[in-house]
């Protein structure tokens, strides 16, 4: 994961990795179907990575296709663990996933859509406000990539630049308190890579160049023999360092 190669990283999956899957919304524990929880694994190593979304999409429909052999006492739960984070993974890139996207009666099932920009603006500040005041007593979110790389969006998305950018430093200028499941949980190593170039991009729009090359230099590096769908970002990163300099 780490050298963007989530089709790789994928064929050393094992059934004991299954016990990295998300509990539902609701913290359910839900029993699934091994060859479905594998099929999740594989979703969750592409959605870590970010790419490519032909294969995020393939195994969304697999799993979906799949609900109707779950009892249905069962199947909203399962349904959750395994599409809610890999679609909170992948929202920057593809947008709202077709697992969450209407309700039966063909609407945006939180109806944020619905409300004014404006509001649903306030809506997201409050919870990233909250978010952050209860995750500073209990876990250091600030050394979870994906955490850190999700609510770095959620500010990019409402305008708060220098929130995301202090949401992002405070991990990468401290890796030697990373998570130790950093190499073992899938997340946390495709959105550490995904963080660096996140951090590049917005030193670069500021013309930081130091900062900007300190980390397109590392995505390059780690992505330089990434997969074709992860390319893009490796060549806009090395694109950074060449006009750092």
């Amino acid at each position: 994961m780490l050298l963007g190669r989530p089709t790789l990283a994928r064929r050393f999956l094992a059934t004991a990795d299954t016990a990295w899957l998300s509990a539902s919304a609701d913290n359910q524990s839900v029993a699934i179907p091994l060859d479905v929880a594998q099929a999740g694994l594989t979703l969750l190593a592409y959605a870590a990575a970010g790419a490519p979304a032909d294969s995020i999409a393939a195994y969304e429909r697999h799993i979906a296709e799949r609900m109707p052999d779950i009892p249905a006492a069962r199947r909203t739960a399962t349904r959750s663990a395994l599409l809610d984070v890999p679609a909170e993974l992948v929202f920057d890139a593809l947008g709202l996933r077709p697992a969450h996207r209407t309700s039966p009666q063909g609407r945006p099932s939180d109806g944020s859509a619905m409300a004014p920009r404006s509001r649903r603006h306030a809506s997201v500040r409050a919870l990233l406000d909250s978010l952050s005041r209860a995750s500073a007593a209990v876990w250091p979110r600030g050394v979870d990539p994906d955490g850190v790389y999700i609510d770095a969006r959620l500010l990019l998305a409402v305008g708060d630049t220098a929130t995301a950018v202090r949401t992002l430093d405070a991990p990468l200028d401290s890796l030697v308190a990373l998570h130790t499941a950093t190499l073992e949980y899938l997340p946390l190593a495709g959105c550490l890579v995904r963080m660096m170039a996140l951090r590049a991009d917005l030193a670069a729009v500021r013309g930081d160049w130091s900062t900007a090359r300190r980390w397109a230099s590392a995505v390059s590096t780690l992505w330089s023999g990434a997969e074709p769908a992860l390319q893009p970002t490796a060549v806009r990163m090395s694109r950074i360092v060449q006009a750092a300099h």
